[in-house]
């Protein structure tokens, strides 16, 4: 993060004789925070320097400007707000089962992490498919009657954690910090694979740091559910893996039952398109309409008997040759 006291140094549209924060990015700084009208001589309206502080911990960009800027009405912040470079990630790892593991009714999957250290513990564990929260697996909260003592310029002060506490509770004040969790979680859950659809699905276990900071660490499985005798393909006719934007293009998701109720086509942004009745199913998709960059492609197929299967993803990267 960099910053500067100058009046202007929020208003980045327009004539400004003066530094503003877009000379900080250009300078490869991760944000910047300016004033974008007089500030006075308001302390209170710039960065406190005790944000490189809540840097330091493993803060985000963003909530590192949220503890300093005690009054950031009149102010324009840009750059990246999730730039964490301090943040001390735990480690973790599945255990006992494989990747690309064919899964089908309650499977038994076992997952471990690892805490940096003594002063990083970790407090909670959350399961996400593709992407979505699923779950939370396990959760350390601060136990009732826990007695926090310190001592403060030589006098003691105690604290007794009160019933259905959590961190937000027991948030700290100046430079008084409280963790809770554990320096090792792991454990063994049963997944109840028939409530998802079958075919791919990526498992995302994310474990939580046990203080305000709450780093993020995450481990991911693929895995592929097969509870039925559905199934389904995704081709694209003529979508290279790489592509110009500019074109149209044809992709085509084809389902082994002739049940198949709606075939539907997916990527950035979630749906695309749905075609009914149709056991293989052509989409044409607009490249503009999606735009540049890396893309993921699959198809989710319905059956008039309820039945489920998501393609594995296929990934197309859209470029402009221009």
């Amino acid at each position: 993060m960099a910053d500067s006291l100058t009046s202007f140094g929020g208003i980045i549209f327009g004539p400004n004789s003066q530094t503003t924060l877009l000379a900080f990015i250009n300078a490869s700084a991760a944000g910047s925070y300016g004033t974008v009208t007089e500030p006075s001589a308001n302390p209170q309206k710039f960065p406190d320097p005790q944000n490189h502080f809540y840097q330091a911990r493993g803060s985000s960009l963003a909530k590192c400007y949220y503890q300093s800027l005690y009054a950031p009405y009149e102010g324009l912040i840009v750059g990246e707000p999730l730039a964490a470079p301090f943040a001390q990630a735990a480690s973790g790892g599945w255990i006992g089962v494989a990747t690309n593991a064919v899964l089908s009714g309650t499977a038994q999957l076992g997952l471990a992490f690892s805490a940096l250290d003594g002063n990083h513990p970790l407090q909670q564990i959350d399961l996400f498919v593709d992407g979505q929260y699923f779950q939370t697996l396990t959760n350390c909260a601060p136990s009732p009657g826990n007695l926090l003592t310190v001592a403060l310029n030589g006098c003691p002060l105690t604290y007794t954690v009160p019933t259905n506490a959590n961190l937000s509770d027991l948030q700290p004040r100046n430079h008084l910090y409280v963790t809770a969790g554990a320096s090792q979680l792991a454990l063994t859950f049963p997944l109840d694979t028939t409530k998802l659809a079958d075919g791919f699905h990526d498992l995302a276990a994310m474990g939580y740091e046990g203080s305000d900071v709450r780093t993020q660490t995450r481990i991911i499985l693929p895995i592929q559910i097969q509870n039925s005798p559905l199934s389904a393909s995704l081709t694209l006719l003529d979508l290279p893996a790489t592509a110009p934007v500019q074109e149209t293009y044809h992709i085509q998701a084809a389902a082994n039952t002739n049940s198949a109720s709606a075939v539907s086509l997916f990527s950035n942004g979630g749906l695309l398109s749905t075609l009914a009745n149709q056991s293989t199913a052509t989409f044409t998709v607009n490249g503009s309409t999606l735009g540049v960059g890396l893309l993921p492609f699959y198809a989710q197929v319905q059956t008039t008997d309820g039945g489920q299967y998501k393609t594995q993803v296929q990934w197309v990267r859209l470029i402009n040759p221009q």
